[in-house]
């Protein structure tokens, strides 16, 4: 029996599975998709502005 690894084994179901998948099930969604990113930078801002004196 001749090793395929890129073919993958029916006994391993892993095996037919990508690799790296874009998103895979058992991987939560990145922080991004439901959260604005926008929201982390205004707080970054004001904070940021905070520290500073306003010119």
């Amino acid at each position: 029996m001749t090793e395929h690894p890129l073919e993958g084994d029916p006994k391993d179901p892993d095996q037919h599975i990508n690799p790296d998948p874009p998103h895979s099930p058992g991987t939560p969604e990145p922080p991004d998709l439901d959260v604005d990113p926008e929201q982390f930078l205004d707080e970054g801002e004001r904070r940021g502005k905070e520290d500073e004196p306003p010119s």
